[in-house]
């Protein structure tokens, strides 16, 4: 098989497509399969098409996506978990706009209220009735609380499929000769499928293993000989934490380390994606 392995999309839909593409990847190609190291969402503005592009990809079998730690995010919101920080600091707003189809979605929820009682009610229902009384008097908070209400219930009715899809998405993909996963591996314990290493109350040690900091390049893997290939952690920030050369000032270009591949190519500040592509056997 060939293999075209990219990550961190970020909702860069249009860059990611052309990327892909540029490196030769087709869809209708038996021998092609398009291999996504999570973090599909946040910070852009194409996060919906995304989500079409590859549910549509995966259900052909002709893609493999995993998860990430950005997956959790709109995973956790979704389920019914406040989405606050998220929202005003890892670009969750832009996956809520591109998913309702609006710009700017939640100040759009608040100037309906203030300003357009009746047009308010008829867009988000019968439960803003207890904020259009007097919005003005009414702390953001709650305001937000609804909002999410809101775009939740919206979200679910209009792609039914994608809780489910995203909960389904592996961690890791292995093949012959590599192993593909968001951000790093436990490559200590007795069997790097199930990893000892753990962090917050409730994380699995996979999802803490989704949240590596940049130095899984120079932490030993002991327990396979196969390369292990992620994204997670742009690559001119691993050259930098890790004292490496940098071949151009800022450099996102696939590093090669010991056994390990690391390909973020920090696309929401280069808008490009890296792809690496490779031809190994299926397992």
């Amino acid at each position: 098989m060939k293999l075209f392995v990219v990550s961190d999309i970020h909702g860069f839909y249009s860059e990611f497509i052309r990327d892909i593409h540029n490196a030769g990847f087709n869809e209708e190609d038996d021998n092609h399969l398009l291999i996504v190291l999570g973090d599909l969402f946040d910070r852009g503005e194409e996060s919906k098409s995304i989500y079409t592009y590859l549910k549509d990809l995966t259900d052909k079998k002709r893609a493999v996506v995993l998860h990430g730690n950005h997956e959790d995010f709109l995973i956790d919101f979704l389920e019914g978990k406040d989405c606050f920080f998220n929202y005003n600091y890892n670009g969750f707003n832009s996956t809520l706009d591109s998913f309702l189809l609006q710009t700017r979605s939640f100040e759009m929820f608040c100037f309906y209220c203030s300003s357009e009682p009746d047009m308010a009610e008829e867009m988000y229902g019968d439960d803003i009735k207890t904020i259009t009384l007097d919005s003005s008097a009414v702390p953001t908070e709650i305001k937000f609380e609804l909002f999410q209400e809101y775009a939740r219930r919206t979200i679910l009715k209009r792609n039914k499929d994608l809780l489910g899809w995203l909960k389904s998405l592996p961690f890791y993909f292995e093949t012959k000769n590599y192993i593909f996963t968001h951000a790093s591996i436990d490559g200590t314990c007795e069997d790097w499928h199930n990893p000892i290493k753990s962090g917050y109350a409730g994380q699995t040690p996979w999802q803490y293993l989704t949240w590596d900091d940049g130095y899984f390049y120079r932490q030993p893997v002991t327990n396979t000989d196969k390369t292990v290939v992620v994204g997670h952690f742009h690559t001119d920030a691993i050259r930098s934490k890790n004292g490496l050369p940098f071949p151009d000032e800022e450099d996102n270009t696939i590093l090669y380390g010991d056994k390990k591949i690391f390909i973020d190519t920090c696309t929401v500040l280069t808008h490009r994606v890296n792809v690496l592509v490779l031809e190994d056997e299926l397992i």
